[in-house]
């Protein structure tokens, strides 16, 4: 009995509570930081044309962390790429008006478009129609990157909270 030892548990159980509620928090908030992160970097990943798809990348904030979402209907797509399908023409013309610096004010149909832009946009609808798309892979491209960093903000709130409960158990 000399080297017998007797332990207080009493409030133990809600000590244990306490410290998981603060490492679920902690976990949270680095998962929070690491998606606005991420929401940068795959914002500049996205190619752009109008703009619009990379402008609508957002962080939202769940119950469990965040998550990097996109509501652009072409997001997808630019993301993961197509099968081979036959897009529709005019949205082709639009594009290649745009990417080259051409006006088309005033255009509604396509006799009203110069022949060069209609006939490139039938080759580029031919091709897609046989290949499909090459996907983009702006968050698959980077996802050891945007893993490494939601890696190290958990273990920093970890730590910071490690280290402000060890602070309360000194005082």
């Amino acid at each position: 009995m000399a080297n017998t030892k007797v332990i207080d548990l009493k409030g133990a159980g809600a000590a244990f509570r306490a410290d998981h509620k603060r490492a679920v928090a902690s976990v949270r908030l680095g998962l929070i930081e690491a998606a606005l992160e991420a929401e940068v970097i795959i914002s500049q990943a996205t190619p752009v044309d109008t703009g619009n798809t990379r402008l609508r990348w957002q962080t939202v904030i769940t119950t469990d962390g965040a998550e990097v979402v996109n509501d652009s209907p072409v997001a997808l797509y630019l993301e993961e790429g197509t099968k081979p399908h036959r897009p529709p023409l005019w949205p082709l013309i639009l594009w290649l008006a745009r990417k080259n610096g051409r006006s088309l004010a005033g255009a509604t149909t396509l006799k009203d478009v110069p022949g060069e832009l209609v006939g490139a946009a039938r080759k580029i609808q031919a091709r897609i129609e046989v290949q499909g798309t090459k996907g983009k892979k702006m968050i698959a491209s980077n996802l050891p990157k945007l893993e490494a960093i939601a890696k190290k903000r958990v273990e920093q709130r970890l730590k910071a909270a490690s280290d402000a409960r060890s602070g309360e158990d000194k005082s």
